[in-house]
């Protein structure tokens, strides 16, 4: 629910899309990660309180809420693929 308004902008300075993802702190901004066979780069942060995971942005509205929530806290697998691309 952080970026749940438009124009919202990611730790790496881009607006909040479709398929981003929130990595770790731990982990670089724009490395390459594969979950569920789908690559993404790590282009935002997860909250100090939530460190530790991942977070797929799902979109923007009350429907894509309601869809985040249903979606809901799942483990996952998560491949580290490569750190530090150039953009």
């Amino acid at each position: 629910d952080s970026c749940h308004y438009p124009n919202c902008v990611m730790a790496n300075g881009e607006r909040a899309h479709v398929g981003a993802i929130a990595c770790p702190r731990n982990i670089p901004l724009n490395t390459r990660v594969v979950v569920d066979n789908t690559p993404y780069i790590c282009k935002d942060r997860t909250s100090k309180r939530y460190d530790g995971r991942f977070d797929i942005f799902i979109g923007y509205g009350q429907e894509s809420y309601d869809k985040a929530i249903q979606f809901g806290i799942q483990e996952k697998k998560v491949q580290i693929l490569q750190e530090d691309i150039q953009s």
